[in-house]
């Protein structure tokens, strides 16, 4: 019952006698009556319900909880009522132990086996807790019972005469003392295991922190350790509560922490990142280092450290050479020159204008991405074009590729249109659209009936085998960067990929074209990964679109590539495939055919796109109230600048002027004598010198 929970404050009285009460709350309930009557041969406990008459002794078995409701007097006991409750004085024999001696004998007990309080309020009767008294060698235990209603205390136990007071208020104020006392041991004891296991903890997270920097952990062993620390953390301060004490410490926001990483003073570190900051953090003395407060903290320092683990990897390991950094400023440009990135880049150019990307629009730490294995993806993204030596399908033209894809994006806002997803599907398939191509055409390999085209049933062969080399790569742990992607996340992301990069494939050019139109019929249903395909197939395909300089190399590679496959076609007996016959081929001549009929009409269907979805975007961000007079904005509309416009223009003109002198290809001067071989040489340098003569757009 709630009295016998309750704390114990002895008042003496005459002749070595006391009388014992309750008052809630104070400490545990005594041992069982057994555990000092078996001591006392003559000492009895006896409870009443109230009301006079006597009643037979209790005896100490400590099972027995049913007293009669009348008293009878023991030997050396007596029962009485006072307000309501029934005490029954019990004496002390003389050289019996006295009560401070018990108390010890209590404590141990106490800490083996505590009585449930609830169980005896369950059972309804009084509990018989005999103490001794301290009152001259002997004493006596007075031991209420059951009140008039569970959980209320009785009144107070007024003693009989000023002296019995002031003894009451000693013994009570010694009691008290020792309580404390008692106390502080178990703190002690507690803070003793709590540093020995903290220390055990620090080691284990310095060698956790060195293995994360040095990016050599796996996520289940960085999980068990933190839990580990957990384990300990959430014992670590029995004497606060569990979750939040309401101190200044509960009220900071944890995101506003500045966190500082010392490896060599790991114990300082846990106190920096994982404990509350405050006003006076910095005038804390060196060795006053903070407790963890409660199971919230330990869940906020989890937090913490996946945050730093995840700035850590999106920081490490690829560091960009100075001079990459000097060519990458010109990124956003419409007319950058991937070929001085490779040059700066020492052959890389994939990789860094690739991990650029992400970078750029946050992609790394959105989707959590590791930069070691975004790097290894890279690597292997880089062999695997490089591994048939094309001249112009290589790491170059994929670079070249994503980095036409992000000119768009950024130029027009379409972040504003796309999720993060479809940005990173878009910057993903650009750079994979062409992974392991062979140097051939699909035509090629369905006239050779190689195994690709055996196993993509002759169907967009060289698009397909790009998507499952790619997917495959991704099914290795150590270059899955996308292995934080949920699963729903995951399907929409490949679904995407799959469509822009089947769209590549130039014998579906024209119903490309046509849907698309149809779509413009209709703006506001424009689908967004019909979109980003005509956007990948457009840089895919944009090169006559760029500056001179730029367009007439990357021709250069592509004749070549062509070439080599007429070769290839020849030896084996088979039809020389056009513009692959590297003796007739006209190369002026079939790069003013392929930027009116196919590169033309494709920038100009991409712009009319754009700008529809500009004038969404615009339409939707911008209130009528806040919408601009044609005279306030300066007559400027919201569309897409086609800088590409003048670069064909150029183009068109420099190609139709080298056929007009008979140019041939230096590729094909094999075949020339050597009149015209310096007929083209001077064809060229005039070309060159009046491109180099007119100022850039940029």
């Amino acid at each position: 019952m709630a009295n016998a929970a309750a704390a114990q404050s002895t008042v003496p009285g005459s002749g070595g006698e006391g009388i014992q009460r309750t008052s809630d709350g104070d400490q545990p309930p005594p041992p069982p009556p057994s555990a000092v009557a078996k001591d006392r041969p003559g000492a009895t406990a006896a409870l009443g319900g109230g009301g006079g008459g006597k009643g037979p002794a209790v005896s100490s078995n400590p099972m027995q909880k049913q007293f009669p409701k009348k008293f009878q007097k023991a030997n050396s006991a007596t029962t009485f009522l006072l307000d309501g409750m029934a005490y029954t004085i019990v004496a002390v024999p003389p050289g019996k132990p006295s009560i401070s001696e018990t108390t010890e004998t209590t404590k141990d007990r106490r800490q083996q086996s505590v009585p449930d309080p609830g169980v005896d309020a369950a059972a309804g009767n009084g509990s018989s807790c005999p103490v001794p008294s301290e009152a001259g060698g002997g004493g006596a235990v007075a031991v209420p019972g059951p009140g008039p209603t569970a959980g209320v205390l009785p009144p107070p136990l007024l003693p009989s005469t000023a002296t019995e007071a002031k003894a009451a208020g000693a013994d009570e104020a010694s009691k008290r003392q020792r309580r404390s006392n008692e106390n502080g041991e178990r703190r002690r004891d507690t803070a003793e295991h709590t540093d020995e296991g903290a220390h055990g903890c620090c080691r284990r997270l310095r060698h956790v922190l060195a293995r994360i920097q040095n990016d050599d952990i796996t996520k289940e062993e960085l999980a068990n350790t933190l839990g580990q620390a957990i384990q300990l953390l959430e014992t670590g301060t029995p004497d606060e509560p569990r979750f939040g004490g309401g101190g200044d410490d509960d009220e900071e926001v944890f995101s506003s922490v500045e966190t500082e990483v010392v490896p060599t003073e790991v114990r300082d570190w846990l106190a920096m990142t994982f404990t509350r900051s405050n006003a006076n953090s910095a005038k804390r003395k060196i060795g006053d280092i903070p407790k963890f407060r409660s199971v919230a903290h330990v869940i906020r320092a989890g937090i913490l450290v996946d945050r730093m683990y995840r700035r850590q990897a999106s920081t490490v390991g690829m560091q960009l050479q100075l001079k990459s950094i000097v060519q990458m400023k010109n990124l956003d440009k419409w007319t950058f020159d991937v070929f001085s990135v490779n040059d700066a880049s020492d052959g890389h150019a994939l990789k860094y204008i690739g991990y650029e990307l992400l970078q750029r629009y946050d992609l790394i730490n959105k989707f959590k991405i590791n930069v070691q294995t975004l790097e290894s993806f890279l690597n292997r993204m880089e062999q695997g074009y490089s591994k048939f030596s094309n001249p112009y399908h290589n790491l170059l033209h994929a670079a070249d590729v994503a980095q036409t894809v992000h000119h768009i994006i950024s130029k027009t806002n379409l972040t504003l249109w796309l999720s993060d997803l479809d940005v990173l599907a878009a910057i993903f398939a650009a750079l994979i659209h062409d992974y392991e191509h062979t140097g051939t055409t699909n035509t090629f390999h369905i006239n050779t009936g190689s195994s690709v085209a055996l196993l993509y049933n002759d169907r967009s062969v060289l698009e397909n085998h790009h998507l499952t080399a790619t997917f495959r790569l991704l099914q290795e742990d150590e270059l899955n960067i996308v292995s934080n992607l949920k699963a729903e996340d995951y399907r929409e992301f490949r679904s995407i990929v799959i469509d822009v990069v089947l769209a590549t494939d130039m014998s579906g050019h024209f119903v490309q074209h046509k849907n698309m139109k149809n779509l413009l019929l209709t703006p506001d249903n424009i689908d967004k990964t019909k979109a980003l395909a005509l956007m990948v197939h457009c840089a895919d395909i944009s090169h006559p679109s760029k500056e001179w300089k730029l367009h007439e190399r990357w021709t250069a590679t592509l004749i070549e590539e062509f070439f080599q496959q007429g070769d290839r076609e020849e030896k084996l007996g088979l039809p020389i495939s056009p513009l692959c016959d590297r003796k007739n081929t006209l190369v002026a001549e079939s790069q003013i055919g392929f930027i009116d009929f196919i590169v033309d009409p494709s920038m100009q269907l991409l712009g009319d796109v754009l700008d529809a979805i500009m004038e969404k975007i615009h339409e939707k961000n911008i209130t009528p109230a806040e919408t601009p007079t044609p005279k306030e904005s300066g007559g400027i509309s919201n569309k897409m600048e086609r800088q590409w416009e003048a670069c064909l223009v150029e183009n068109r003109q420099m190609w139709k002027d080298r056929a007009a002198n008979g140019w041939i290809s230096p590729l094909q001067h094999g075949h020339q004598n050597e009149s015209e071989r310096n007929k083209n040489a001077e064809i060229s340098d005039e070309s060159t010198e009046r491109v180099s003569s007119q100022p850039s757009d940029d």
